[in-house]
């Protein structure tokens, strides 16, 4: 038998499949037309209405695009697509997936991918089903067949300049997603359109409605009847409606809940542009300006591994200080370009209480600086810290002042503007890598607004919006974003000119001829 087998190419861990392929084929291509019936069978898995709204616009209809709330299994449903197109078209089938960056393939969509096609294995073992799924998953996120080698479905990030052609070479029933759209370049959207020209293919984009000013918003802004359209709030799944009467929990309990729009509710706002985007579904196509660090430039950052052979392996902090509202004082440490949230602190009343607080992360992580914000209340925190630091001399306290004069204020009108330009850039150029768990940093950092300072005294710089103007749309201070900022923005300037001897806390304050950036205080 063996012998046989070589002889055709077959490997041998496909006997079985091969043995019962044409039972397996009757049995999928019985589900053609019938997603959500595939699911129950195959998965035992009811989908709930909205979900099913979906598989059948992706039988109907060429282009579907889906906004969706955050936790509506959204990641879910795409793969259970997946793996229903690859089981009931194969062979003649081929499955395209992609998102903003290669560890959001790999990591959402595709590990769901996995987990249901090892529920549906475990599921044929124990004889619930009559057959399994063809193939195998590589963990290079490729699905090939056991028997022809052809690639059935695959993940990819598309190299730049290469988005348009990038997934060339599938042929057949084509199904083409891109996830966690909102971050998408329309050169890749359209890349995905490219392949799904003939009648038997479809295209499927999905995801969080976060950037209005992205190919994902004006798709449905547009809405000029080339995309099905559709809309998912968290408000409409079984969670909140009658429907929960006919989930599992097991199911409920993997979408969002009321606890979750009662946090949400309190963190935003309910007339805030993340609350309209993680809870309603929607985009906030009425905010006035564009959004100055985009999802696209997150993924790059979650995607980077920076090289920390080099690092010394004393961290500088950023931290973000707030008074005794409801914003907190927000710590994040840079690891020579590994950027990670470290603690909060909410509603401190005394400044030395933050200050010891700080410190004792300081020393703790062994820091050679804290860059901490001193404007405000941010002020008596910083004196105070300076004062901890000067008693056992471990750390340099680095002052920032938002609204300090900037290198060039033709390019940037304040301090602040520099630093973001300066993140974005570093983001963009694979210099820092960042936690693409940091749900808050990210739905901060692509909230805040930017313009050019134009008008009577202008100078024509970069204005990054300033935490009183996000207050008035609605938005709380985007403490993590700024605390991540302070942390994140090369400064090694400082050590290469005269000032680099100063003490901790000292104070330069800029004259005509001396640039900027070779202050402490900035």
């Amino acid at each position: 038998m063996s012998e046989t087998l070589d002889a055709l190419g077959i490997l041998p861990g496909a006997v079985e499949f091969v043995i019962t392929q044409r039972e397996q084929r009757e049995r999928a291509q019985g589900f053609f037309n019938d997603p959500v019936g595939w699911a129950k069978y195959m998965l035992n898995m009811d989908l709930w209405s909205k979900q099913r709204e979906v598989v059948d616009s992706v039988l109907a209809n060429k282009s579907t695009a889906v906004k969706a709330g955050h936790g509506v299994g959204k990641s879910l449903l795409s793969a259970v697509l997946v793996c229903w197109w690859v089981d009931t078209r194969y062979p003649d089938c081929g499955v395209a997936t992609t998102a903003p960056s290669w560890d959001q393939v790999n990591t959402i969509i595709w590990d769901e991918i996995r987990k249901q096609k090892a529920i549906i294995e475990q599921r044929f073992e124990d004889g619930l089903i009559d057959h399994k799924l063809p193939g195998y998953i590589t963990s290079e996120a490729k699905w090939r067949s056991y028997e022809s080698g052809q690639t059935l479905a695959q993940g990819r990030r598309p190299p730049e300049n290469k988005e348009e052609s990038a997934f060339q070479g599938l042929h057949g029933r084509i199904l083409a997603i891109g996830d966690e759209a909102a971050g998408l370049t329309g050169e890749i959207i359209d890349g995905l359109g490219n392949i799904t020209t003939n009648e038997a293919s479809r295209r499927l984009i999905i995801g969080n409605p976060t950037n209005p000013n992205s190919y994902f918003g004006k798709v449905f802004k547009d809405a000029d009847g080339s995309w099905e359209l559709i809309s998912i709030s968290v408000l409409e799944s079984p969670n909140f409606t009658d429907e929960k009467n006919e989930m599992s929990e097991d199911a409920l309990g993997k979408l969002s809940g009321p606890s979750y729009v009662e946090d949400k509710k309190i963190e935003y706002g309910e007339e805030s542009a993340r609350y309209r985007a993680r809870i309603l579904g929607e985009f906030a196509y009425d905010i006035d300006g564009d959004i100055f660090i985009r999802p696209e430039d997150l993924a790059i950052g979650y995607d980077t591994v920076v090289d920390q052979r080099t690092f010394d392996g004393a961290p500088g902090l950023g931290v973000d200080v707030s008074g005794t509202g409801e914003d907190s004082s927000i710590i994040y440490a840079n690891y020579g370009g590994h950027v990670r949230f470290i603690d909060k602190k909410t509603g401190s009343k005394f400044t030395w209480e933050t200050a010891q607080w700080i410190d004792r992360h300081a020393i703790a992580l062994g820091a050679r600086e804290v860059r901490i914000d001193s404007v405000g209340i941010g002020s008596g925190v910083a004196s105070e810290l300076t004062r901890l630091s000067w008693e056992h001399q471990r750390y340099t306290v680095i002052t920032m002042v938002g609204n300090a004069a900037s290198p060039d204020k033709y390019q940037w009108r304040n301090a602040r503007a520099y630093w973001w330009d300066q993140v974005r850039t570093a983001l963009r150029a694979g210099e820092v890598d960042i936690d693409r768990e940091d749900d808050t940093l990210s739905d901060e950092i692509t909230s805040v607004l930017y313009k050019y300072d134009e008008g009577t005294g202008g100078t024509g710089g970069l204005l990054i919006e300033a935490k009183t103007d996000m207050r008035k749309r609605g938005l709380k201070s985007p403490d993590h974003a700024d605390a991540f900022m302070y942390a994140a923005v090369d400064m090694s300037h400082l050590y290469d000119n005269p000032f680099a001897s100063l003490k901790s806390g000292d104070t330069i304050m800029e004259e005509p001829e001396k640039p900027a950036w070779a202050v402490f205080s900035w």
